[in-house]
């Protein structure tokens, strides 16, 4: 099956599972809700005054942070194989940069250790909704 066909057969069962499951579908709609309003939070000058306590509240709520069961370790690690200030000023660059997506993209994925794509792509889709969905 072609990638456009895959998608489509899989956004076609999203929305029928939406359709016939409306209190799950509104749930979720929720979830969403609220994890774009905690991203909202957070800008540039935010990111770059933040604690390790407040990226610990900043990558705790990422699906992609929903397999490491002892999440505050994880930052931490982030943190620690980063360093502070260099993590915060790339985190911000990456965010909220004037510069293409494209080119953040691949300078932050070159140089910050355990955060990869899908977690990149979750921030970018939360601090961005409307452009980077």
């Amino acid at each position: 099956m072609k990638n456009d066909a895959l998608l489509t057969d899989h956004i076609e069962r999203y929305l029928a599972d939406r359709k016939e499951n409306p209190a799950k579908a509104a749930e979720e709609a929720e979830d969403r809700a609220l994890r774009l309003q905690a991203f909202h939070r957070w800008n540039r000058d935010r990111m770059m005054k933040a604690s390790p306590d407040e990226l610990v509240e900043f990558f705790t709520p990422l699906w992609s942070m929903a397999m490491w069961g002892n999440k505050e370790y994880q930052v931490n690690q982030i943190i620690s194989d980063n360093g502070l200030d260099s993590l915060r000023a790339r985190l911000s660059e990456f965010l909220w940069g004037t510069a293409p997506v494209a080119e953040r993209w691949d300078e932050f994925r070159s140089k910050t250790k355990w955060i990869g794509p899908s977690m990149m792509s979750e921030l970018l889709g939360y601090v961005h909704p409307d452009e980077c969905i």
